[in-house]
């Protein structure tokens, strides 16, 4: 028995125009939510949410609050005969009866020949040879306007480039900012210079991470506080001494020792940015757009769904049911009943 197969001339369903419309739907909805995640994605969006809310810049990128930790003691050699204490928190020294001139930025000709010859990198501390330069550097820094200093810095002048070429630029200004992590006040002995006490801290910056930078002053801001333990964001310019060997838990490292006039806190202010009415105005729009967005792709999705269900039963029908010719067919044939078939098979056996 065969069936006649009728050709359907219904077109092909991919890619026609209702499947080319719904393929241009969803790239515009794809667009329009990743242009509104870009814009969700700006801080400035939600400023108007959260306009208290404050952000902590008193710790430089790179650092750790536990490093200080890992700073081992220092002072300086005691070969030298300078007895190292920390002391509370005291005003900077204000000797009145000493009068000096303002002097250069730069190091003098002198000074920079005797720090060339006497002072050697590596060594734990100030060596016995290196003190006198070591308080006359110091003495004459004093007599430095911080910000003439720092106008005269060379730039580039980072952590590892005074690690590696500390020689070249020896006695050369440099400019930190970062976390003073220790202030300590250190009593001088008696040396050429007369200078009678100076300043030790400890900075890390955000190019030297967790290795600091010992820093000599011959002032210190007020507002400082002294300690072991401090984090107070700080600048300081000073000239590069030497690379100075330290005691810390890991055995002994080297860092970059600077000489300068004075520690000065680093004063961050940072307003929270006022939204303007412009802005205030956009904010609904976006918010009603996005919602908007949601709903039409929720509506979408039902109707590719509910399209998709009909187009299937459609072609279900179209693809199981049989045609006019072969029902024409099937009138023509003889049908044989199967219960007289079985009716005369029984007849012949009773007959046999």
């Amino acid at each position: 028995m065969r069936f006649d197969r009728r050709q359907s001339n219904s077109s092909t369903p991919y890619f026609n125009r209702r499947d080319q419309t719904r393929m241009l739907m969803m790239v515009g909805m794809l667009m329009a939510v990743v242009l509104a995640a870009q814009y969700a994605a700006k801080p400035s969006t939600w400023e108007w949410m959260f306009p208290k809310e404050a952000k902590n810049s008193s710790t430089p990128e790179g650092t750790d609050s536990g490093a200080a930790d890992r700073i081992g003691e220092f002072s300086l050699d005691d070969e030298a005969g300078v007895n190292v204490a920390i002391a509370e928190p005291a005003e900077r020294r204000k000797n009145e009866a000493k009068t000096k001139s303002q002097g250069e930025p730069s190091l003098p000709l002198s000074l920079r020949r005797e720090l060339k010859q006497k002072v050697n990198d590596g060594s734990v501390g100030v060596r016995a040879a290196e003190r006198e330069i070591f308080f006359h550097i110091l003495d004459y820094a004093d007599s430095v306007q911080p910000q003439e200093l720092e106008s005269v810095v060379e730039d580039g002048l980072s952590y590892a480039v005074l690690m590696d070429e500390t020689a070249a630029f020896r006695g050369e200004p440099v400019h930190l900012r970062g976390t003073l992590r220790r202030l300590q006040r250190t009593e001088a002995v008696t040396n050429a210079a007369n200078v009678a006490e100076f300043w030790e801290g400890w900075v890390m910056t955000k190019d030297s991470g967790l290795f600091p930078y010992r820093i000599i002053a011959a002032n210190v801001s007020d507002d400082l506080p002294t300690g072991m333990e401090i984090e107070v964001p700080v600048q300081f310019t000073g000239y590069l001494f030497k690379r100075e060997g330290y005691e810390s838990n890991d055995g002994v490292k080297e860092t970059p020792t600077l000489i300068g006039p004075m520690i000065e806190p680093l004063v961050v202010q940072s307003r929270p940015k006022e939204v303007g009415p412009t802005e205030q105005g956009l904010i609904p729009y976006v918010i009603g757009l996005a919602v908007a967005i949601a709903i039409g792709l929720s509506i979408t999705l039902w109707r590719f769904r509910v399209s998709d269900r009909r187009f299937g039963d459609r072609h279900v029908r179209t693809f199981t049911a049989a045609t006019p010719g072969a029902i024409e067919t099937l009138q023509d044939l003889d049908f044989v009943d199967p219960g007289e078939t079985l009716r005369k098979l029984a007849e012949d056996e009773a007959a046999d």
